[in-house]
């Protein structure tokens, strides 16, 4: 019996979620982290905004996540549609809502962005 209840615990613990992943690994690997929820013609500005500004995104190290499109090229990180979900609960970015928040190396968000969402601001506020 006591094996039993063990094993039933264990298989609960592992199907908890885990919101510390987002913190834990891909936030270190930029001074900030751009994580964005925006509509069609918001997120295609948003992205005209990013390539025309590669070169002091790079040169400030920015990453950015995108929780509507994935797929994209550097400097968005690639991540598993769970993690977008968890990133999506964690920094509450509604679907439907043009939303962007500027996320530190530890995973503690520094700002966040509704409505009308430009980039120039969030590099700015990275600084």
């Amino acid at each position: 019996m006591r094996i039993y209840s063990l094993s039933i615990i264990l298989s609960l613990l592992v199907l908890m979620p885990y919101t510390g992943i987002a913190q834990d690994s891909f936030f270190t690997q930029a001074n900030c982290t751009i994580v964005y929820s925006l509509e069609r013609s918001a997120d295609k500005y948003f992205n005209d905004e990013i390539t025309q500004l590669s070169a002091p995104i790079s040169r400030m190290n920015i990453h950015f996540i995108d929780l509507n499109n994935w797929g994209k090229a550097s400097p968005h990180i690639e991540i598993s549609g769970r993690l977008r979900n968890q990133l999506r609960e964690q920094y509450n970015l509604d679907k439907s809502l043009n939303q962007a928040v500027l996320v530190d190396k530890h995973g503690q968000m520094l700002n966040r962005y509704s409505g009308s969402v430009t980039l120039v601001n969030a590099l700015i506020d990275c600084n």
